[in-house]
């Protein structure tokens, strides 16, 4: 074996080592946000938990859920439709995106009997489909999604006895965006989506005599409107900043009507560790207030977050991704007498893996919660 030989194998053995270290670094992070010290309430309220996604919710990608929930700096192309609209800026090729999402909340209920906290859950079920087209200066996209809930909860004690309830929610989304290269390395973009959901919910006496107590009918209908902007600051790394506000009528029948408002601003970075080696670091921070005031509601809602996510390519075309996020959140509703603050952490898992034209993601989520929420996000792309 002649000295070149010997010296190409020792640089391919150094190259390999390299990337097995980064490997096991990028490994040691996620390993050390699983396992470290949670900072979950013993018991946090459901009704607080499911009011952020009753409204003016949109999700994540399966990428994004992945890496923690870090989305500002990404520019996968499903996260043109449901994260930061200025990644359209960027799109220079037409695709297709679909998907199936699952999510489990649940934790005691306050909402039936504050002194007496229960169990109760919510399954939320959603289905999109979506896709970007690309001209000279940007691209414009477009996504649908269907959700269907249902919520259910245990037995509560109550003046009439024991009382449970549980609920039907379907809902319909859909989102314009558009993204505007400014400069080879800015992009601008603007996303509007469009909410309507219609909710059936029963409250039953269930002993000592099972009677329904009550049946409420509500229909809510709202927009959103979602502005963004990302700087290609270095060939490895990417800063994001975006926000909304949102708007929109809840109708509860003989109650009144409702009014939901929202807002958010998030900022964040994704970074590749060095140009040989495909890691990937992503990190947002971000702020939303929620209030919902009529009809006999006043509740609102402030919410710091911390969202940190990792992205290793560990084979050719077969990414590895975790994450971990952190959330402080302070919770009101004056008539339901719940006033909570609760800090939350969760971690994600999550595959990705891309086959010429075609790409396919998964992601695992589980926030704790003391009982504990469960999501799993699918996602199969095409790219012409």
């Amino acid at each position: 074996m002649n000295r070149n030989t010997n010296k190409l194998l020792t640089f391919w053995g150094f190259m390999n080592m390299s990337r097995l270290h980064t490997l096991l670094l990028a490994l040691g992070i996620i390993s050390a946000f699983m396992v470290g010290p949670s900072p979950a309430e013993a018991q946090n309220d459901f009704h607080a938990l499911y009011n952020r996604y009753r409204f003016h919710h949109v999700g994540y990608s399966p990428r994004s859920a992945a890496m923690g929930g870090a989305y500002s700096a990404l520019q996968d192309n499903e996260n043109g439709l449901v994260g930061n609209p200025a990644s359209l800026g960027f799109k220079t090729a037409p695709f297709i995106v679909g998907g199936y999402d699952w999510e489990n909340v649940s934790s005691d209920l306050t909402l039936l009997n504050p002194n007496a906290p229960v169990e109760g859950e919510a399954d939320l079920m959603t289905v999109n489909v979506g896709g970007a087209y690309p001209f000279e200066w940007g691209a414009v996209g477009l996504q649908y999604a269907y959700r269907w809930d249902e919520l259910d909860s245990d037995d509560a004690p109550s003046a009439v006895g024991f009382m449970n309830q549980d609920g039907e929610l379907d809902r319909s989304y859909i989102g314009l965006g558009v993204g505007y290269k400014m400069m080879e390395d800015i992009a601008l973009g603007y996303r509007f989506g469009y909410f309507d959901w219609d909710l059936e919910r029963d409250i039953n006496v269930v002993r000592p005599a099972p009677f329904q107590l009550a049946q409420i009918d509500e229909d809510f209908s709202g927009h959103r409107h979602q502005f963004g902007v990302q700087y290609l600051a270095h060939e490895q790394l990417v800063l994001g900043l975006d926000g909304y506000f949102a708007l929109g009528d809840r109708d509860s029948g003989t109650l009144g009507d409702a009014d939901a408002d929202s807002y958010a601003v998030r900022g964040g970075l994704a970074w590749q560790v060095t140009p040989d080696l495909p890691l990937t670091v992503a990190m947002d921070l971000n702020y939303e207030i929620r209030d919902l005031d009529g009809a006999g509601n006043d509740a609102e809602e402030d919410l710091f977050g911390i969202h940190l996510g990792v992205e290793y390519e560990v084979y050719e075309n077969l990414f590895l991704r975790g994450g971990y996020q952190f959330e402080d959140i302070d919770y009101e509703d004056v008539p339901a007498n719940i006033d909570e603050s609760l800090s939350i952490s969760g971690f994600s898992l999550g595959l990705g893996y891309e086959y010429e034209n075609i790409t396919f993601d998964y992601a695992f989520q589980f926030i704790d919660t003391g009982s504990g929420d469960l999501a799993h996000y699918f996602g199969i792309g095409y790219q012409f």
